[in-house]
């Protein structure tokens, strides 16, 4: 039997497409649906080998808050491979489980840690300084933060979580703005905007401005590309979480956490 594909490898390959190819959306559906045969097949080899399973888990970036629990990540590392996560860090207050997941997975040797941030009605400057005194206190911002387009994040980094709006299209844009500019004028670098295309859309009137961020693509569906925010263009990389740990394509769970949220790299 062929060995499966592995992510790596899949990504390399859509790399090359994206040079001799035309069309932006032809590479992103066929990169839909590769990603998808690929995660299934790995899923596979992860059931019955542990070289497999770990070579599975470096490929996915969950994403965790108080809600997920408390979480041994040393053994989360051992168990699936996982190197990169995110930790929900503040919505008003800081999220109960940061603090520990933030030091767990710098105790467990990961390569990629995020902070994120829900953004809420309040104004901006509260959110930005809410969030860095959740991560200061931490810790801190410890390995300069790099984006791969191969490869996705490494280092640490900041994502502000857009998914629920609190006034109109353009003061919300306007308050959004505002938060993206003050953390990226404190940490000096790039940071990630989760949010979903239809929200959006909706949210934003349709806004085209990217901030200058890294797109974090939150679609649940076989094929994310017609749900992508009027702000990103389908050839850009970013990453795609792909499931809540209830719905989107599988895996919904990786080794060692329990089902949560789940993100890859898309090219």
């Amino acid at each position: 039997m062929t060995a499966p594909q592995t992510l790596q490898q899949l990504e390399r390959e859509l790399a090359g497409q994206r040079r001799t190819e035309h069309g932006a959306g032809t590479v992103y559906d066929r990169a839909r649906r590769r990603v998808r045969q690929t995660t299934a097949r790995i899923s596979k080899l992860k059931e019955g080998s542990p070289a497999g399973q770990v070579a599975f888990g470096s490929r996915f970036i969950p994403d965790t808050s108080e809600y997920t629990g408390r979480i041994d990540w040393p053994a989360v590392r051992a168990k699936s491979g996982v190197r990169r996560a995110i930790a929900k860090a503040t919505q008003y207050r800081t999220d109960y489980q940061f603090d520990a997941s933030w030091r767990g997975m710098r105790a467990a040797g990961f390569t990629a840690r995020g902070a994120y941030h829900f953004f809420t009605e309040e104004p901006a400057t509260v959110q930005a300084r809410r969030l860095l005194a959740a991560v200061d206190a931490a810790g801190g911002l410890e390995d300069a933060f790099t984006w791969n387009d191969q490869m996705g994040p490494a280092g640490d980094f900041l994502a502000v979580d857009f998914e629920k709006a609190y006034a109109p299209a353009f003061d919300t844009r306007a308050v959004l703005e505002e938060l993206v500019i003050e953390l990226h004028q404190a940490v000096g670098m790039r940071v990630l905007l989760y949010t979903g295309g239809p929200f959006w859309n909706t949210a934003t009137d349709g806004w085209g401005n990217d901030l200058g961020c890294i797109l974090w693509h939150a679609a649940y569906t076989a094929n994310p590309a017609p749900d992508l925010p009027a702000c990103w263009h389908p050839a850009l990389s970013h990453l795609w979480q792909y499931t809540d740990g209830n719905y989107g394509n599988r895996p919904h769970q990786l080794p060692g956490l329990p089902p949560c949220d789940i993100s890859v790299t898309l090219i």
